[in-house]
């Protein structure tokens, strides 16, 4: 698990570079554990599947820092949806969908490599401070 410098998402993720994505689930947390909370309000983060499910890479925005865990697959599907990569303890999800990618869907494959590139370059430029109500709304 890394709080996100380039150095360490490298050393995490490049090992694996061949490696194939196959599916991202959106994992939506809730805010805080009541039983009601306006539907808007969720902290939204990715869960990656590699390799149909060999391995799953869990990312996250939290304020400005991007929050990446990379482990074996049911295992850390399990611990992504329950504890963040600092091991504070999540509140309830309140919806998690699984979506293929690559040809299974259609689309170009995609390798560990190509979104350590795409962290690495675009979204790296595209970077903008967070605020909580765009990021909820």
């Amino acid at each position: 698990c890394v709080k996100s410098s380039r150095d360490t998402l490298e050393a995490l993720l490049a090992p694996h570079g061949h490696r194939v994505l196959t599916a991202y689930w959106e994992c939506r947390q809730r805010l805080w554990d009541l039983p009601v909370e306006p539907l808007l309000l969720n902290h939204t983060f990715i869960l990656l599947e590699i390799d149909g499910g060999e391995l799953v890479v869990c990312t996250e925005r939290y304020g400005e820092q991007l929050e990446v865990m990379l482990g074996e697959g049911h295992l850390m599907q399990t611990f992504a949806t329950t504890f963040r990569a600092t091991g504070e303890r999540r509140c309830a999800l309140a919806g998690q969908t699984r979506f293929a990618v690559g040809p299974k869907a259609g689309a170009p494959r995609l390798t560990v490599s190509g979104f350590l590139a795409w962290l690495n370059g675009p979204m790296l430029r595209m970077w903008e401070p967070y605020c909580f109500f765009r990021a909820n709304g």
